[in-house]
């Protein structure tokens, strides 16, 4: 379980520098992430079909930077990394029964390193 919880607050958080891909990547696949669903949420119903249109229909022709600038707009990375923080420390709320040990110290550090590692 907090292998899961670690590799989740590594896929949430919406960071180039935390999942190594490319921005856009998940867009021109035409997969919503994280970030996106929650901006999609948050922001008003004209703009959020526009952009949910555009990823849709849009593939590789996804014009990134307009798709980005609504993420940031409507809160989505922040949401996403508090989501990836939240994710990180239950996984290593998780560890607290075990002994003190170099494996538990090492996971406690991956949980950690996940949300703030930069590239």
């Amino acid at each position: 379980m907090q292998g899961a919880q670690t590799w989740a607050s590594s896929q949430v958080s919406g960071r180039t520098s935390i999942t190594g891909k490319p921005v856009g990547l998940d867009l021109s696949e035409r997969k919503l992430t994280l970030p996106l669903i929650h901006a999609a949420r948050t922001a008003p119903k004209r703009e959020r079909d526009e952009i949910l249109s555009m990823v849709k229909n849009g593939g590789k022709k996804v014009k990134v930077g307009i798709v980005v600038e609504f993420v940031r707009t409507y809160g989505g990375l922040d949401y996403a990394a508090e989501q990836a923080r939240r994710y990180a420390s239950e996984a290593s709320d998780r560890l607290a029964p075990f002994q003190d040990s170099p494996s538990k110290g090492a996971l406690q550090r991956l949980a950690g390193f996940v949300v703030t590692r930069e590239k």
